[in-house]
C-alpha cells in the first residue's frame, strides 16, 4: 500500500515558490540599479590636452556615433599601445575624500573587448630643421639649438656644440639612440645649462610625438618635455 505525505508535498511546494519569488526580486534589483561599468572606445592615438598641466590624453567615445573626445584619467589595468583600437569594458569608482587636485573617479578596466590594429600614418619629419624653443616647459626665446632628422640618423645643434646619433619610429614613438656630440668648451654657462639638458633628453630615449601645423612636440608619461618649431 502506497501513502502519500501530502504535508511534505506541500512544504516542498512553498519552498520552491519562494525561492523562484526570491530570485525574480534579485533579478529585478539588478535591472533596475544603474551600473557603473560601461564600454568605450578607444582610438588608435592620443591627442594634446590640457588638464592641470599639458598632457597626452585618449581619445574615446562611449557610441560609435559620437566624435572622439579627450579622457583626462587613467584607466588602470589598460596597457595602450599607439596603433590599435580597442572596444574595452570599465569600471567607475568614486574615490572617498580624493585630494583638491585629484579625480573624484577612479577608472578600472575590467576587459577588452576587441582589439583593431589600425594603420598610422607617419608625418614626415625628414629634411627640416626643427628649432627648440621650449624645454621642459621652459620657453627658449633665444635657442640656437635644433634637430633634424636624416634618413635614420640625427643631427643638430645643443647651442654651442653639435650633435649626431640615430632613430627609429615606431608607431606613435620616436626612439633616439646611440648620441654623441662635439666638446667644445663654450663661455655662455646658460647655454652650456641648456646643452647637457637638451643632450641628456636626448640620449637613449624614447618619446611619444605629435605634429601640430609648425611644431614638433615629443612627450613622456603624458608630459610635453620638448617642443620644436620647423624653421621657415
Amino acid at each position: 500500500m502506497i501513502v502519500l505525505n501530502h504535508n511534505n508535498t506541500h512544504i516542498h511546494n512553498n519552498n520552491t515558490i519562494k525561492k523562484l519569488v526570491f530570485l525574480v526580486i534579485i533579478g529585478l534589483i539588478a535591472f533596475i540599479q544603474p551600473s557603473n561599468a560601461q564600454r568605450i572606445w578607444v582610438n588608435s592615438e592620443k591627442k594634446e590636452c590640457v588638464s592641470l598641466v599639458p598632457q597626452l590624453c585618449l581619445q574615446v567615445k562611449y557610441k560609435s556615433s559620437t566624435e572622439w573626445q579627450n579622457f583626462y584619467g587613467p584607466i588602470e589595468g589598460f596597457n595602450f599601445e599607439p596603433g590599435n583600437e580597442y572596444l574595452i569594458k570599465i569600471k567607475t569608482i568614486d574615490v572617498k575624500n580624493p585630494p583638491a587636485d585629484g579625480s573624484t573617479k577612479r577608472y578600472v578596466l575590467k576587459r577588452i573587448i576587441k582589439k583593431t590594429k589600425k594603420n598610422i600614418d607617419i608625418p614626415i619629419i625628414q629634411n627640416i630643421t626643427w628649432k627648440l624653443i621650449e624645454i621642459n616647459q621652459k620657453v627658449l626665446p633665444n635657442s640656437k639649438a635644433n634637430l633634424s632628422f636624416i634618413d635614420n640618423g640625427i643631427k643638430g645643434s645643443l647651442g654651442c656644440n653639435t650633435y649626431f646619433g640615430s632613430y627609429t619610429i615606431t608607431n606613435q614613438t620616436i626612439n633616439f639612440k646611440a648620441i654623441g656630440s662635439t666638446l667644445m668648451a663654450c663661455s655662455d654657462t646658460d647655454i652650456m645649462q641648456l646643452e647637457n639638458e637638451f643632450a641628456k633628453l636626448l640620449s637613449d630615449n624614447s618619446y611619444t610625438y605629435l605634429i601640430e601645423d609648425s611644431f614638433l612636440k615629443l612627450s613622456k608619461d603624458n608630459k610635453v618635455v620638448m617642443v620644436f618649431e620647423a624653421n621657415k
